[in-house]
C-alpha cells in the first residue's frame, strides 16, 4: 500500500509453505491476523489437490509456486528462481516458512533477495527415523535451513531440545511460542460433545463403550504409523474393545501393508 508520499504504509511478508493444506489446517488465525496490519502474500503449491480456505482475506495475495514436497532437482530449482525473483521483485520486509522444502527454498531465496528478516518454523524432522545417507542430507538440509534463517521457531520444547541436542540449531537462537503447538488449540471447536461423540461411533460401527485410538495425520512413514499399527496389534488384546482409527492421506501407498500387519484384528481397524 503507498501513502500519498509515494511511500509504502504497511510492511510486506511472504508466507511460503508446501501446499494449501499447511495454510488452511494451521496458518489461516495467523494470516488473517498479519493481513491486518502487513501486506501478506501466500507462496503455496496450489496444483498440490487441497483446497485452499482463507476467510477474509482480501488483502492476502496468494502466488500458485510449484514447490514439490518431495526433492525433485528441476522443479525445485525452478520454484527457488520463481520465488527469489517474487522476493526481489516485492521487496519483502519478512518472509516466514513452513515444512522442510518451503524452509530451503524460502531461506536460500529470501537471502540471496536480501529479506532483512527470515523466519523458519521447525514442526518435525523428517530425518529423525531415516538411516545412512538420506538421514546425512536431511539433516544437513535443516542444519543449512537454520544456518540462513534470522529467526527460528520451534512447535515444541522437546523438539527445540533435539535440534540443539543434533546441532541444527545453536542453544539460544530458536523459540518456543507459548506452550508449543504451530497454531494452538481453539477450545470453542475442539471440545468434549457426547452427542458427537455418539454419532461418529454409530456411523463408523464402533461400540460407545470401546477403547479407541485415533490417529490424525498424512499416513507416511515418517510419522510413525506402522509403530503405531504394530503397537496396536501387540497390545490390543489387553484393552477393552480396542478399535484404531487412521485418519488422514495415504501419501506413501500403507493401506496393504497396515492392513498385512493387523491382519489378526482387522475389525478393529478403520
Amino acid at each position: 500500500m503507498i501513502d500519498n508520499q509515494g511511500r509504502r504504509s504497511k510492511k510486506r511478508v511472504c508466507i511460503v509453505s508446501t501446499t494449501p493444506f499447511i495454510v488452511t489446517s494451521f496458518l489461516r488465525p495467523h494470516i488473517v491476523e498479519l493481513a491486518a496490519a502487513y501486506e501478506v502474500t501466500v507462496a503455496i503449491n496450489m496444483q498440490d489437490g487441497y483446497p485452499l480456505q482463507l476467510t477474509s482475506t482480501r488483502a492476502v495475495h496468494v502466488v500458485d509456486l510449484p514447490i514439490e514436497r518431495r526433492i525433485s532437482i528441476f522443479w525445485d530449482v525452478r520454484a527457488l528462481l520463481q520465488l527469489w525473483r517474487l522476493l526481489a521483485k516485492g521487496r519483502f520486509d519478512a518472509v516466514h516458512s513452513f515444512a522442510p522444502k518451503a524452509g530451503l527454498l524460502a531461506m536460500v531465496a529470501g537471502y540471496i533477495a536480501r529479506v532483512p528478516l527470515r523466519i523458519h518454523t521447525f514442526q518435525g524432522e523428517v530425518w529423525a527415523a531415516r538411516t545412512g545417507l538420506q538421514r546425512w542430507l536431511l539433516r544437513g538440509i535443516d542444519a543449512f535451513i537454520a544456518r540462513l534463517a534470522t529467526n527460528i521457531i520451534v512447535v515444541g520444547r522437546g523438539e527445540q531440545a533435539f535440534l540443539e541436542r543434533e546441532g541444527i540449531v545453536r542453544p539460544g537462537k530458536s523459540v518456543v511460542l507459548g506452550d508449543g503447538s504451530i497454531c494452538g488449540v481453539d477450545t470453542a471447536r475442539f471440545k468434549p460433545d457426547r452427542s458427537a461423540r455418539v454419532r461418529v461411533r454409530a456411523q463408523l460401527s464402533v461400540p460407545q463403550d470401546a477403547f479407541v485410538v485415533l490417529f490424525l495425520s498424512r499416513l507416511t512413514r515418517e510419522k510413525g504409523v506402522l509403530d503405531l499399527v504394530r503397537a496396536f496389534r501387540d497390545t490390543s488384546k489387553h484393552l477393552p474393545q480396542p478399535h484404531l482409527l487412521l485418519v488422514g492421506r495415504d501419501e506413501d501407498g500403507l493401506e496393504a501393508e497396515v492392513r498385512t500387519i493387523t491382519d489378526a484384528c482387522t475389525d478393529r481397524l478403520h
